[in-house]
């Protein structure tokens, strides 16, 4: 049984490597540490298709999402500022949720007693610019006496979080009667943007949450048969994310519920959809790129290709890039998949040995190479990929996801339980695509036989 710190978050509170200790405190304490972890690991077959067309091919990168508008970067500036000023340390406010941000959100959610993910909610993000605004309006011996308190200004944040009774309206005049946030006086309607940003914040996470228990189904039922010690391994990291994503989705409902007079519930569970589709609900898997800064998020989206081969590019996302988030798409074939997702699996194998033995050196093996023996000595116009296991000198381990082109190599580094996260993920999107496509390539008589 492994010994590790498993941070119960979002998709980027999984990037940290498997650590090889932890030990249990207090709950005050887990809450407090919860941000400074999340800091830490912020700073640290169905086709034989032609192999040299497209398997484990690098696609060119193409354009993920629009750059962002002034408006956004603006509203991040604020939030920047509004954590520096309650000393959560966002860094320069420059409009960029990079790592220092997102550590400082997780510090911030922590000390308030949400969920230490790294990314904020509407109503989180909502109660932390609006105390800052309170806070700039508060004389300056109140602030003072802030400063004199052993927290500091995040005194105000506390008083702030304690709900009071709304001010009193004058029953004669027809006004919007405001609402209370958190001694907040906000004035929403039900049809008020507020209102309509929680509603899709509850809307995705119903989604999310409902994908998520469909991907724990098709690991009992599909899985568990031919690979039992797997399959749980791999239930066990996608129930943690689950149960963070279902506390989050029970947090909105009830801070909507408490309020505002309009509750709000989701509205569009239906994973009735297509694969691609699917693919974008799931949760992005982070990642990081080893001996730098830098991280990022990846999905798994299947396609047709124009000969008409079905595959699954893997697409590794920079979300901090203005322009061009893809910075490169690795496409596998279903087998293959099948493949990466075993290694994944196997590096979670191979980190229980290494920390019952315990091995704390630098250490690297291949799990698996695709094509087979194409990774081992690499040379001008071969390409291969490959799923690496590695060892660091403090005894966490993580798994690599490895392009080679000719003697280039990039490298995408996932923890352990990311990976586990990421195989799990695979199978499901797998076996959706599959269905997907051989439902499309049918031919009549193939239809015909389905009716019999």
């Amino acid at each position: 049984m492994k010994q590790t710190i498993l941070v119960s978050g979002l998709a980027l509170a999984l990037v940290l490597p498997q650590t090889a200790s932890a030990n249990n405190h207090s709950s005050d304490a887990i809450g407090a540490m919860m941000g400074a972890i999340i800091g830490s690991a912020l700073s640290q077959g169905l086709q034989a298709a032609p192999q040299q067309n497209f398997t484990g091919s690098s696609a060119p990168s193409r354009s993920y999402a629009p750059s962002r508008s002034p408006a956004e970067i603006a509203e991040v500036r604020e939030m920047q500022e509004a954590l520096n000023y309650f000393n959560f340390p966002a860094g320069r406010p420059d409009g960029v949720i990079g790592r220092g941000t997102r550590s400082a959100i997780a510090q911030y959610q922590s000390f308030i007693g949400y969920p230490a993910t790294g990314e904020l909610l509407a109503h989180e993000r909502m109660f932390l610019v609006t105390s800052f605004n309170r806070a700039a309006g508060e004389p300056p011996a109140r602030i003072q006496q802030a400063l004199a308190n052993p927290i500091g200004l995040r005194s105000l944040l506390r008083e702030y979080s304690q709900p009071e009774e709304p001010a009193v309206v004058d029953a004669g005049k027809n006004a919007t009667q405001p609402t209370v946030v958190s001694s907040t006086v906000i004035v929403a309607t039900a049809n008020s943007p507020e209102i309509e940003e929680l509603q899709d914040e509850v809307d995705d996470l119903a989604d999310q949450v409902a994908l998520l228990q469909a991907v724990v189904d098709h690991q009992r039922n599909s899985v568990a048969s031919v690979d039992p010690e797997g399959a749980e391994a791999r239930i066990e990291a996608v129930m943690a994310l689950m149960e963070t994503y279902s506390a989050r989705l029970e947090e909105v409902e009830t801070f909507s519920n408490e309020q505002y007079s309009t509750p709000i519930r989701p509205q569009n569970q239906n994973l009735g959809a297509t694969a691609r589709r699917l693919s974008e609900i799931f949760p992005k898997v982070p990642f990081y790129i080893a001996g730098t800064e830098e991280i990022g998020e990846m999905w798994v989206e299947p396609e047709v290709t124009d000969q008409g081969y079905l595959v699954f590019g893997f697409n590794f996302i920079d979300p901090m890039a203005e322009y061009d988030q893809i910075r490169e798409t690795i496409s596998f074939t279903a087998n293959e998949v099948e493949i990466v997702s075993a290694s994944l699996t196997k590096v979670d194998e191979w980190t229980d040995v290494a920390q019952e033995n315990g091995v704390r050196r630098n250490f690297e093996r291949l799990v698996n190479c695709i094509p087979d023996g194409a990774c081992e000595n690499l040379q001008e116009g071969v390409s291969s990929s490959a799923v690496v296991f590695q060892i660091y000198e403090d005894g966490s381990t993580a798994a690599k996801i490895q392009r080679n082109r000719g003697l280039f190599v990039s490298s995408y580094n996932f923890s352990v339980e990311s990976g586990l996260m990421l195989s799990a993920y695979l199978d499901y999107m797998r076996e959706v695509g599959m269905r997907e496509f051989t439902t499309g390539t049918m031919t009549e008589d193939d239809l015909d036989s389905l009716f019999e």
